[in-house]
């Protein structure tokens, strides 16, 4: 009977997704068209435009004080004008050349706008969300947390889940699923694999760095050198294999640029309903004095525009929350550990997305997907505590998805009608509820940390190891991939 709630769910779930393959999704899915496109036209080496001497004359007349001049960058694809330089990483850059030779293919030989270049570029995020799913169900049944469907439908039918990808197309669910892999391989002690897969999100997607502090403290604790320095040696290895082509072809530099570009950007929150999206709600109104202003449209605040010494205290203060964040966060976590707590991998894996979409500068409003994927094993345990996360985050980020993307491309009138109907920006409101949320988990005793535990954390219980899993010495530590 609970296998046939779980086809179901996942049967439901995957013909919704399948109908809504071909929409068009955000600008976003448009852009990731345009560098698939011209990936096919001029190989994958070419795709970050510049080569390695560009960098290095750049950074000789930086050196030497001299002016330089950046070119315009502008090429003609099938699809449209290519005018910027991709900035995700080699794995990413992969998966839409993949998508767009599936589709020229199937095309005819040329690739052609539309429901079926869209729902090739939707397809892969879907797999993995589908893989998600089955990653959990496997993983709740084999460590006997519960019954796994209700879990499954809160993730795979969960309408956010479906309004993130494919409504929107965003390609989030690829790097995750490689992440929560990690999270798994990590709690079982398969700390190759774990590592592997480690290596591999970040290479989709930058946000992957997010969980590598869970998995090499987890390591740490382990008191084990070598397992440390062969798995800091597997990482690097799984790091650098991406980027063979562009070092081959001397244009290393430019993947490498292209992977970072997301570290630095010029806006105190770019539509991410969060604290940084308050303080730009908040900055005019102080500068010009006036608490009507406080009634205006919310709009990124560029920090280039900003007093140096104020931009500067910014970064630094991001800097130092989101340090302090993880700091907090790993000592919880060792704690946890101590105890033979490993269900506390997966709290510590989703604090750290929402902590980097609350506190950092940099996030976009579709990044706080990933917790929604991390936290699911815990969704089965006797505390009520995450579920009212989830669905109480679940809401927001739908929010925050519809105030800023809508229904994707042509629908953004429906989202701005919405964001100013009650005559003040809502985005504003939206902000407010994320940070308390997120003020509720940092004022909460261990970070709800204890929840984490089998059973009823508060009778005083102390986890077991779950039999499945011998003590590391035993098991060999470090395991197999």
């Amino acid at each position: 009977m609970k296998n046939r709630k779980i086809l179901l769910v996942i049967m439901l779930g995957l013909a919704a997704r399948i109908f809504l393959l071909p929409l068009p999704g955000t600008e976003d899915m448009r852009t990731n068209q345009l560098w698939g496109a011209r990936v096919l036209e001029r190989g994958v080496s070419r795709v970050y435009i510049y080569e390695d001497r560009d960098y290095l004359a750049k950074g000789f007349l930086l050196w030497h004080g001299l002016p330089f001049h950046s070119a315009h960058v502008e090429y003609q694809t099938e699809l449209g004008k290519l005018d910027h330089v991709p900035n995700c990483p080699p794995l990413s850059i992969y998966a839409f050349a993949l998508s767009a030779a599936l589709a020229r293919q199937v095309q005819g030989g040329r690739l052609k706008e539309g429901g079926f270049l869209n729902a090739c570029f939707n397809l892969l995020p879907v797999l993995c969300a589908l893989a998600t799913a089955l990653i959990l169900w496997s993983f709740v049944g084999r460590e006997k947390l519960g019954e796994a469907w209700p879990v499954l439908a809160a993730f795979w039918l969960n309408p956010v889940m479906l309004f993130h990808t494919p409504i929107l197309g965003y390609v989030d669910a690829v790097f995750a699923v490689v992440g929560f892999g990690s999270l798994v391989a990590l709690y079982r002690r398969r700390y190759t694999s774990s590592v592997i897969f480690a290596a591999l999100s970040c290479m989709i997607k930058p946000q992957g760095v997010l969980i590598l502090p869970v998995i090499f403290l987890t390591l740490w604790l382990e008191r084990d050198r070598e397992l440390l320095r062969r798995s800091i040696l597997i990482f690097g290895l799984f790091v650098l294999l991406p980027f063979i082509p562009f070092i081959a072809t001397g244009r290393a530099l430019a993947a490498v640029r292209g992977t970072l570009q997301v570290v630095h950007v010029g806006f105190l929150s770019a539509q991410q309903a969060n604290f940084w999206w308050l303080v730009s709600w908040v900055l005019p109104a102080v500068s010009r004095g006036s608490f009507a202003a406080l009634l205006d449209p919310v709009s990124m605040m560029p920090v280039a525009g900003l007093p140096r010494w104020l931009s500067f205290g910014f970064r630094g203060l991001s800097l130092l929350l989101c340090a302090g964040f993880v700091a907090v966060t790993l000592l919880y976590l060792r704690k946890e550990l101590a105890r033979g707590n490993r269900l506390a991998i997966f709290w510590a894996g989703a604090l750290y997305i929402y902590g980097y979409t609350m506190l950092a500068l940099y996030p976009l409003e579709n990044h706080l997907y990933a917790f929604f994927v991390y936290v699911l094993p815990l969704l089965v345990l006797s505390d009520r505590v995450f579920s009212k996360l989830y669905w109480g985050l679940s809401a927001v980020f739908a929010l925050n998805l519809f105030l800023f993307d809508a229904f994707g491309r042509g629908t953004e009138g429906a989202a701005n009608a919405l964001r100013f109907t009650l005559g003040f920006d809502l985005t504003v409101a939206l902000s407010a509820l994320n940070l308390l949320l997120f003020v509720s988990i940092v004022l909460a005793p261990g970070w709800h940390f204890p929840a984490t535990q089998r059973g009823d954390p508060r009778g005083g219980s102390v986890p077991t190891e779950p039999p499945s899993h011998p003590p590391a010495a035993a098991a060999g530590i470090g395991g197999t991939a």
